[in-house]
């Protein structure tokens, strides 16, 4: 796919909950977790993992 086709997004939670309402889920919220090691002590429904993608990975980043 041409890059201009890929829209590039903030790791907002308030964000991605919205785009979950606008495919029509409902009664969801999606939340900014910073340690896996501590207890969830809600339903989990999966999880969004964020990171920076490098086109070209034996160019050093500065």
């Amino acid at each position: 796919m041409p890059q201009e086709e890929w829209l590039e997004l903030e790791s907002d939670p308030g964000l991605f909950t919205l785009l979950l309402e606008d495919f029509g889920v409902k009664g969801v919220q999606v939340e900014e977790i910073y340690d896996l090691s501590k207890p969830i002590d809600d339903v989990v429904y999966g999880f969004i993992f964020l990171f920076r993608w490098q086109q070209n990975p034996d160019k050093k980043v500065r």
